[in-house]
């Protein structure tokens, strides 16, 4: 109503809408969009969706990576149409659990790479955790918070396979490299012998955490600080978590070691 005299002048109204053909309204609204992804997963401003696309509706996502790692990709502006300059994104990993992949190695869980449209690394994100993005622009989306988590789940096949193949916690990733601040191991179930060695937690070739083996003997929870090794944050190095002796033996289906990393990514 205020802007009547201007409308009754002849001058030009204006306002911050945009609107597509192809798209909706450029406002996001305040509430949460949750999605389960089954592969490499982009979202889009358009109305329309094909196979592993999401339209974007809220500026809170709960995503839910659906029992593996994904790639997540934001939003590319549409001609004429609406795009993410000045907005903040909120986006949790939903992960119900993190499993490793069975039999050791895997891929780090349920861990999110988000991306820009183009493919470019905006940041990781890990299970029960999440990233707030602001866009500057469409094409410079910004990190806001950096101190990250990320849980995996180790099975009994998982921990009896630790010596000959190491389940991996973070991927490598070709233009991000990760420094470790601290780790938590928390062990359940039935107990697990252990394999007379320590569970070493790896950047790279470099032991960051080293708890005894011990702690699959009883259910436990462990702290590990690796803020005081020394580190050298190298691009391209994933974190792993191996035993330096024996792998643990024993145990049934309802063992269950979960390693929590506190990490920054550069």
């Amino acid at each position: 109503m205020s802007l009547i005299p201007q409308l009754m002048s002849g001058r030009k109204l204006e306002h911050d809408l945009k609107f597509a053909s192809d798209g909706p309204m450029s406002g996001l609204v305040e509430g949460v969009q949750s999605e389960t992804l089954g592969a490499t997963s982009t979202f889009v401003l358009k109305e329309t969706t094909t196979a592993n696309e999401f339209q974007l509706k809220a500026s809170i996502l709960a995503l839910d990576p659906g029992a593996a790692g994904r790639i997540v990709k934001l939003p590319a502006a549409i001609t004429d149409g609406p795009d993410l300059a000045g907005r903040m994104l909120r986006i949790f990993n939903s992960a119900d659990e993190s499993a490793v992949g069975g039999s050791g190695a895997g891929t780090g869980g349920e861990l999110i790479q988000l991306q820009q449209s183009d493919g470019t690394h905006i940041c990781t994100i890990g299970k029960d955790d999440y990233a707030d993005i602001l866009f500057i622009d469409q094409s410079t989306p910004i990190e806001i918070k950096k101190l990250k988590k990320h849980s995996v789940e180790l099975a009994n096949t998982d921990m009896t396979a630790l010596l000959s193949a190491p389940s991996v916690i973070l991927p490598a990733i070709s233009t991000i490299a990760y420094q470790i601040q601290f780790v938590k191991f928390v062990y359940s179930g039935t107990a697990m012998t252990n394999g007379a060695g320590n569970l070493d937690v790896k950047l790279g070739s470099t032991i960051v955490a080293d708890p005894a083996g011990t702690l699959v003997e009883s259910a436990s929870t462990t702290f590990h600080s690796a803020s005081n090794v020394q580190q050298e944050p190298t691009l391209n190095q994933s974190v792993t978590i191996t035993d330096d002796s024996g792998a643990p033996s024993g145990g049934d289906g309802t063992s269950k070691l979960v390693v929590t990393v506190f990490y920054y990514e550069f």
